[in-house]
């Protein structure tokens, strides 16, 4: 299921394990089938070069760069590395402020190549900070850039932090646990109400999946229970 040519979406508050699955399992199985994989790497934590913190496991994805110097590095290795299958980069935006505007201004710049080289698994970390200022960009990649092998993977701490027009092109939604009403209003109009109330109750480290392209079970009950409108007769 991991490796399907979709968009995806994981979801989940901070601390309950939406990057440890990521690092332990996500990525292996990508690197496994053979993909290639891209972090945009919010937090500096996908490679063992990556910034340590307590609580927050670094991953071992092989390549690291930093966002500003990326067309730099990408003169000296282009065609050794980044255009090799089983590429693995961890591209990490740099701003001393966190501002999420200057991000989104490192992460554009970026994308586009990423577009071009295609076939590709792309990790965006914790786009609520940064995507509302790269509204069209992650739109695009939502709706154009599966046909140029680029899968999106948009991660972030609820889906208000993911554009409407994204995130309604996203196929698959791994949900770890929501607690606040807004958010769970929003899993229950994507994916049903037997799901969010199933993420309300999750424990720490655990998650539901939800492939968008199959109806709700709890829908198609609903609506094999609706009774054909009556014609009047004339």
């Amino acid at each position: 299921m991991l490796t399907k040519d979709i968009g995806r979406a994981v979801v989940g508050l901070s601390r309950l394990g939406k990057g440890t699955w990521l690092k332990n399992v996500v990525i292996p199985r990508l690197r496994k089938a053979g993909r290639s994989i891209v972090v945009i790497d919010i937090d500096d934590e996908y490679t063992q070069e990556g910034r340590e913190r307590d609580g927050t496991p670094l991953g071992d994805i092989t390549h690291r760069v930093e966002a500003p110097d990326f067309e730099d590095w990408l003169v000296e290795n282009k065609d050794e590395v980044f255009l090799r299958q089983g590429l693995e980069l961890a591209i990490v935006p740099v701003s001393r402020m966190k501002d999420g505007a200057e991000v989104a201004e490192q992460v554009k710049a970026v994308l586009p190549w990423l577009a071009d080289r295609g076939d590709v698994d792309v990790v965006l970390e914790e786009m609520g900070r940064w995507s509302e200022h790269a509204t069209e960009l992650t739109k695009a990649m939502a709706m154009g850039w599966l046909k140029e092998g680029v899968r999106p993977w948009f991660i972030a701490q609820n889906f208000r932090s993911i554009d409407i027009q994204t995130r309604s092109q996203v196929s698959e939604i791994y949900s770890f646990q929501q607690v606040d009403r807004a958010d769970l209003r929003f899993l229950t109009d994507l994916c049903g109400r037997g799901f969010a109330l199933e993420v309300a109750k999750l424990e720490p480290h655990n998650f539901r999946a939800r492939n968008r392209r199959e109806p709700d079970p709890a829908l198609l009950a609903e609506l094999a229970g609706m009774q054909p409108a009556q014609t009047k007769e004339k």
